[in-house]
């Protein structure tokens, strides 16, 4: 959702996927402005928001809670941002699969 919301009306929010050394890779990017320099070690505060007077609102509590539950599986979130050039959010999440749940069928 707050990459749709960062988005200009039309534009496309990226979701891509990936699995590589038991790691599961997910990126969301948006099109957005970017996030600010004095905003970016905040940005997983809890009760930390940009979205004063959105209609969505935000309590702050997305980013946060979600960096907080995967750093408990062992993952991670981060993300990349550039000025005018859109923000990519990575979750990291760690995948065990024995080659007995793998088949060749």
């Amino acid at each position: 959702m707050n990459a749709v919301e960062a988005s200009p009306s039309g534009a496309a929010v990226r979701i891509s996927a990936s699995v590589s050394a038991d790691v599961l890779t997910i990126a969301v990017s948006d099109q957005g402005s970017g996030i600010p320099d004095d905003v970016r070690s905040r940005i997983f505060e809890p009760f930390f928001t940009t979205k004063d007077g959105s209609v969505t609102g935000g309590l702050g509590l997305g980013l946060s809670v979600t960096k907080g539950l995967l750093e408990a599986m062992g993952g991670s979130l981060d993300f990349e941002s550039r000025a005018g050039g859109g923000t990519t959010f990575r979750v990291l999440i760690p995948v065990n699969i024995s080659r007995e749940e793998v088949s060749d069928d």
